[in-house]
């Protein structure tokens, strides 16, 4: 039987891209209603319509509650999804329940970790534990999930998946840049760890390049670090951008510092495009990037030891390579169709 989804989102336009595209790949959906402040500016989701809403919280959030509460009687929709459950898809919830529509609640990354340490998070999990279906971006999210006491066969762990096509192995001829981060210039993804270890890095091995993509409120204090640690002329400031595959193809190895994530699709991208992943250990990216197999893990906050990593990736060629191939034969991983199983084993049960 052929139905519809529903989906209240406000995510980046990129995650709201990825995470959709699957779903619309899937046979028996033949629309996804999206309610959102904005357009999706990263690229055209098939099947999909778009219902817009006011930029401003409140009136934001009392326009997705109606308009999910309006979708919910159509009997064309079978189910809504969500993938920021607080608060998107509790307004979904409180719109869909009168008609007893299921919703899918997905938790991402941040959020998760950021809302598990929230007041009046166990209040909120009592409407969060109704939802008919959970995805986590890794096992220990599940593991974590289960022991806040949501039903274990309701979770799947929902890989990040992008077009693994539009993200090609890079050329390792062409490469440009050494290092290459993607992502907020904000203080939970700690830019400024990287730049001060590349720091260290040029000591040993000048000449050597870094780009920043990414925009965000740090991003003056960002270039003045660069200035203040002599290293402006080795690093490239290319601010946001909603096409960073260019950036891919010409580097070798991508960073991140994080303190906080899920598994960022950025890193997902990098990985697919053939870069190395140096990273923290935190979110679910451990569940995946095991070290020194898919990449290396240094400890949050240690410049030396992200040093040490660059270092080690850049003058050791057997492990870099070997990671590397490591890295490229699990692209499938990534794909939409892999993502779209997951999808299907809840579609079936909607059916």
């Amino acid at each position: 039987m052929d139905f519809e989804i529903v989906c209240c989102v406000a995510l980046g336009d990129a995650q709201v891209y990825h995470h959709l595209m699957p779903i619309s790949l899937h046979p028996v959906v033949t629309k996804i209603w999206i309610i959102r402040h904005k357009n999706v500016q990263t690229g055209n989701i098939p099947k999909a319509e778009l219902l817009k809403v006011s930029r401003f919280k409140p009136l934001r959030f009392i326009q997705m509650y109606r308009l999910s509460r309006k979708l919910a009687q159509r009997k064309e929709v079978k189910a809504f999804v969500s993938f920021n459950p607080i608060p998107y898809g509790i307004i979904s919830y409180l719109g869909a329940r009168k008609f007893n529509k299921p919703v899918h609640f997905g938790f991402i990354g941040a959020d998760w970790y950021r809302m598990s340490k929230a007041k009046g998070w166990n209040f909120l999990q009592k409407i969060l534990r109704n939802g008919s279906f959970f995805t986590a971006t890794g096992e220990s999210m599940k593991n974590e999930m289960t022991e806040y006491g949501y039903e274990r066969e309701k979770i799947s762990v929902l890989p990040h998946s992008i077009d693994i096509n539009k993200f090609k192995v890079s050329e390792l001829k062409t490469i440009k840049y050494d290092c290459l981060y993607v992502g907020q210039l904000i203080h939970r993804k700690r830019v400024d760890i990287i730049l001060k270890a590349f720091a260290e890095v040029l000591k040993q091995n000048p000449g050597r390049r870094l780009c920043i993509v990414g925009g965000g409120h740090l991003s003056g204090e960002l270039k003045s670090l660069t200035k203040k640690l002599n290293i402006e002329g080795n690093v490239d400031f290319a601010g946001h951008t909603n096409d960073v595959s260019m950036y891919f193809s010409q580097s070798k190895i991508f960073v991140m510092a994080s303190y906080m994530e899920g598994f960022p699709f950025a890193m997902v991208e990098a990985m697919c495009s053939g870069l190395v992943p140096v990273t923290t250990p935190v979110g679910t990216i451990t569940d995946i990037v095991k070290h020194n197999e898919m990449g290396l893990i240094y400890k949050q906050n240690d410049i030396a030891g992200l040093g040490k990593c660059i270092d080690k990736l850049i003058n050791d060629s057997a492990i870099y390579t070997r990671i590397r191939n490591n890295l490229i034969m699990t692209r499938n991983n990534f794909s939409y169709e892999s993502a779209l199983t997951v999808w299907d084993k809840w579609f079936r049960q909607l059916n």
